[in-house]
């Protein structure tokens, strides 16, 4: 039987606005296994990315229990979250979050600075090949595509060979050739055993997953 890696219990994440306490999650209860493809879908204001920064250790919730491969993360201080967040998650955004000033190669190997990780240079190559981009090493993300940018910034979520990649609209900014292209990527690293969550407002998209778990209002509608 596969291996749980996500838990969540009883999530639920509120805001103080002046006086109004406004409800963003409510109760969530999300178990997903070792070498998954999750899609997460909604309509905006469901709370994906609430829960996307939660299960990705960025945001913590109001109440609730969560383990992230066996850790109790919320019992975790923050330095801790930062260490786990490096070592077990890889994640890849919309607006793809390179440093403009750097090359592909240096924003492939920034996270391996911070995990003081040896050979970066040689395992960013590698992996920069692996998406195709191995004449692109040297080129900064403003002279490269919109598509050429997103592989690059897969090769970043992938440098610490995390067990879970969290996306978040990643085809968003994409015109559909290369959203197909980065999309075909997470399939790749899927049957590798990577553990692939994709927030999306697509349904076209969320059908590529094994499994979709719809949010509606904060809560889950659907889980197929």
């Amino acid at each position: 039987m596969p291996k749980s890696i996500i838990k969540l219990e009883n999530i639920s994440k509120s805001f103080l606005l002046d006086t109004y306490e406004n409800k963003v999650l409510k109760n969530i209860d999300i178990e997903i296994f070792e070498g998954e493809f999750i899609s997460i879908i909604g309509p905006s204001g469901s709370g994906k990315s609430t829960l996307m920064n939660i299960i990705g250790c960025l945001d913590r919730p109001t109440m609730g229990t969560y383990l992230l491969d066996g850790i109790d993360v919320l019992s975790k201080k923050d330095k801790d979250l930062a260490n786990i967040r490096s070592k077990k998650i890889g994640f890849v955004f919309q607006s793809f979050n390179l440093i403009p000033r750097l090359s592909l190669l240096a924003n492939v190997e920034t996270p391996m600075i911070y995990a003081r990780s040896k050979n970066r240079k040689k395992k960013a190559t590698e992996i920069l090949n692996k998406v195709g981009l191995n004449h692109r090493l040297n080129y900064k993300p403003n002279q490269v595509s919109g598509g050429e940018t997103q592989r690059a910034a897969i090769a970043r979520a992938l440098i610490n060979d995390p067990k879970i990649i969290l996306a978040d609209e990643p085809t968003g900014n994409l015109d559909s050739k290369n959203g197909a292209e980065v999309l075909k990527i997470f399939k790749e690293l899927n049957e590798k055993g990577v553990t692939i969550i994709l927030v999306t407002h697509d349904p076209n998209i969320a059908k590529m997953a094994q499994r979709t778990i719809r949010l509606m209002d904060g809560e889950v509608e659907k889980d197929v």
